[in-house]
């Protein structure tokens, strides 16, 4: 009886998660691994090339939502960047308006970042008006949080499948 208590007391000072891990493609040739984390009010998303690639392109990232603060750490052949806010938008604009989406569904409107949206079935389309690099991202979605597919059109054309 004591235990049946003590659980049920313990239960709202337990972490839940959620993760999703998502393969990377540069356009159909496999590259690293994704994955987001999202915990009460926290997002991360980490992510790597794979290490047969290495010798040609290493690329690692740890992206952080917290509230209203962003960060995005990255290394890119043995060269190591900070990003706050501001500068992600510019560069990586892709990452927070996905973290968004995933967050608040498809009735997310950013006012984080001027966007133009597109639903189509299940299909999600965002345009980043402001970004120079990022033309598109497509989202395939189902009933889950995490879109099956999220196809980013730009400088590079990026793929990534959910795996889980």
């Amino acid at each position: 009886m004591i235990k049946k208590i003590l659980i049920v007391l313990l239960i709202p000072f337990c972490v839940f998660s959620e993760e999703v891990l998502y393969k990377t493609y540069l356009g159909s040739i496999p590259v690293g691994e994704i994955k987001i984390t999202i915990e009460k009010n926290r997002v991360v998303a980490e992510g790597s090339t794979y290490p047969y690639i290495s010798w040609l392109y290493n690329y690692n990232f740890r992206f952080i939502k917290e509230d209203n603060n962003y960060l995005l750490y990255e290394k890119e052949n043995k060269k190591e960047k900070i990003y706050k806010k501001d500068k992600i938008f510019e560069k990586k604009p892709w990452l927070p308006l996905i973290v968004e989406y995933i967050l608040y569904g498809k009735n997310s409107s950013s006012d984080i970042y001027p966007i133009k949206i597109e639903r189509k079935a299940n299909t999600y389309i965002i345009f980043p008006l402001k970004s120079k690099r990022v033309k598109k991202i497509t989202m395939s979605i189902d009933k889950s949080r995490f879109p099956l597919m999220i196809d980013i059109d730009g400088k590079y054309h990026i793929i990534l499948k959910r795996v889980n």
